[in-house]
Formats: C-alpha cells, sequence, structure tokens
C-alpha cells in the first residue's frame, strides 16, 4: 500500500510467482501534508480472510477501512475495485480510537486474529496502544486499548525533570505464542527532542496482549487498567543515557524459545560516531550487549530457523 502522485491511497496485489499487479486506487481520501510520518499500512486476518487498511495519520484522528470477509481467502473469485472495502471510518468497528493517531501498525496473531499497534496523543507525550480484531466475531475487542503510559513517573538528566514520554518501538509481534515489545523512551522537557530519547526497554505477553511481564517474569501491567510506565521494576534491560545519539523505531527479532536480538542505533560512551548496536536476551533470560563498527539507516533485522540473522540497512543510497 502506498500514496499515488495525485495523493490517492493505494493497495496492490498480483498472483505469485509472476502475475501483473492490480491495483485499487481509493479516491475518497486526499493525503494532504508532505509529512512522512503519514504512512499506509495493512493488514490480514487470517480467521475470516478480510484486508485493513490505515493511512494518513499524524496525531490525528484514525483513518481506517476494512474489506469483506473472505477477500483475502479468495483472491482468485473477487473484483479487484474499491467497492470490496468500507468507506474511511474513524472508528475500529465498536471500538473508539484515540483521537490523535500515529505509526499505527497491523500485525497476525498466531490464533488467526489480527493485531494493531499505534502511539497515541503525540511525540514525547505520549501512550503506547494496542488492539485486537476477532475474526469469529468480525470486530474489534472491548476492553484494550492503552498498555504503556506517557504520564507515570518523573525522570531527571541534567538537571531538568520530565514527567511526561512517549515510547518509540523497535517492534512488537510474535514468535510461537509469545508476544514480544522492545522500545526506547523520548522524554519531553522544556520540549520533546531526539536527544531526550534513553534506554531499551522490553516487555512480553502470553495471552495475547491482556497482561505483560518484564523479561525476569514478573507481571507488570494489564492492558486497559494497569499500566507499564517509567518505573516499571525490571522494565529497563539496556540503560542508555540520554545524549547518547539513540535513533527511534530501529528493530527486534524474537524466537519461540524466548530469545530476542534487538538491533538500534547509538553513540558509545566518549564516542562521537553512531553505530549499530546488537543487544540480546538469551532464553534463559539474560541480556548481553556489543557495539558494532557500522551504521546506516534505521535498520530491520530478520532471523532463519538456524538461527542466523540478517541486517538490512541503507547506507549512502545503497541497500546493504
Amino acid at each position: 500500500t502506498w500514496f499515488d502522485a495525485d495523493r490517492h491511497v493505494c493497495l496492490g496485489r498480483r498472483k505469485l510467482p509472476g502475475g501483473q499487479w492490480q491495483v485499487i486506487r481509493f479516491k475518497d481520501h486526499r493525503f494532504q501534508s508532505n509529512d512522512s510520518h503519514n504512512t499506509a499500512v495493512v493488514g490480514v486476518c487470517e480467521a475470516d480472510g478480510t484486508i485493513h487498511m490505515a493511512f494518513d495519520h499524524h496525531a490525528s484522528r484514525l483513518n481506517y477501512r476494512i474489506s469483506q470477509p473472505g477477500v483475502a481467502h479468495r483472491p482468485g473469485e473477487v473484483r479487484w475495485d474499491s467497492a470490496l472495502f468500507t468507506k474511511v471510518m474513524h472508528t475500529l468497528g465498536s471500538v473508539e480510537a484515540d483521537r490523535k493517531v500515529t505509526y499505527p501498525r497491523f500485525f497476525p496473531a498466531p490464533n488467526g486474529n489480527l493485531m494493531l499497534y499505534y502511539r497515541a496523543v503525540t511525540s514525547g507525550n505520549g501512550h503506547g496502544m494496542i488492539e485486537e480484531y476477532n475474526g469469529a466475531r468480525q470486530d474489534w475487542t472491548p476492553g484494550l486499548g492503552r498498555f504503556i503510559a506517557r504520564d507515570m513517573g518523573t525522570y531527571s538528566a541534567g538537571g531538568a525533570r520530565s514527567q511526561y514520554r512517549c515510547p518509540y518501538l523497535n517492534s512488537i509481534g510474535y514468535a510461537g505464542n509469545r508476544l514480544h515489545v522492545s522500545w526506547i523512551w523520548r522524554d519531553r522537557f522544556k520540549k520533546t527532542d531526539v536527544r531526550n530519547q534513553h534506554d531499551l526497554c522490553y516487555a512480553y505477553s502470553d495471552d495475547h496482549g491482556r497482561s505483560w511481564r518484564n523479561s525476569a517474569g514478573k507481571i507488570i501491567g494489564r492492558t486497559g487498567q494497569r499500566f507499564i510506565h517509567l518505573n516499571s521494576p525490571g522494565l529497563v534491560v539496556v540503560p542508555i543515557p540520554v545524549h547518547s545519539g539513540l535513533s527511534n523505531q530501529n528493530t527486534h527479532c524474537a524466537y519461540p524459545d524466548g530469545s530476542v536480538h534487538v538491533m538500534m542505533l547509538q553513540r558509545r560512551p566518549g564516542q562521537k560516531r553512531n553505530t549499530y548496536h546488537h543487544h540480546w536476551r538469551t532464553n534463559d533470560g539474560t541480556w548481553k550487549s556489543e557495539p558494532l563498527s557500522f551504521s546506516g539507516s534505521r535498520p530491520k533485522l530478520l532471523g532463519t530457523a538456524d538461527r542466523s540473522l540478517f541486517l538490512l540497512y541503507e547506507d549512502r543510497d545503497q541497500l546493504r
């Protein structure tokens, strides 16, 4: 999915391995800004074959549409056009989204449902939100929502104090039946600033995002009720101070045995140059770190069944 030259959101498909692309151009919504935050994302619910789209957000109301059931399961039986989808909606079915949405991302659950993460409110002052589309009921599940809080705890650095922050996720997704999430904080002192980013945080859920545990297995949050926050015990797995050149929205890759690999761009103490840092959790919960000698853009990390890791990134306009 993408925006075309006329600023309409598009959704394309093709039959593998060599089919021609078929493209739907939705003309009922026009992308207005030049803001690179306002991306378009797509997800598929395996349970009922619905295709979900969210698009054009930066601390703005939700833009969402969903296909008819079965469209993803019967591609050869449907005519690929906009009639397969609802009009633009500003709610998740019967679930109200926050009035300020940024960075939505869909990801599949192993039970066939579809999950959605997004940041509520705004930069340096936002919550982490999780929602679930139930394919059997064909609606979003009430009672979820906020699981990471922006306004619980005070962070101090360089004589300044911050009472607000937001999570910037590396990734959120399943490995086997376990849901893993890792992020850094961006605190708001007098203003939001990339230099205010700090600390690698990690949590996991074994009940599809209802309750959350730290790396040692202790429950530190319950979605919609008891929120993960700055001072949640055991939340920080790699302490990283502000002014460490820490970039946001990096990457992680998890395995079903509980091991997790995180790749982030940051500076070593006393160094001027940012390089990638590999932080990883062993299957017994131990965290280790290794700075690497090279750097690039925001990376992607992929893992294979034989435990090979592939790091993809852009450097000087070249894909590495």
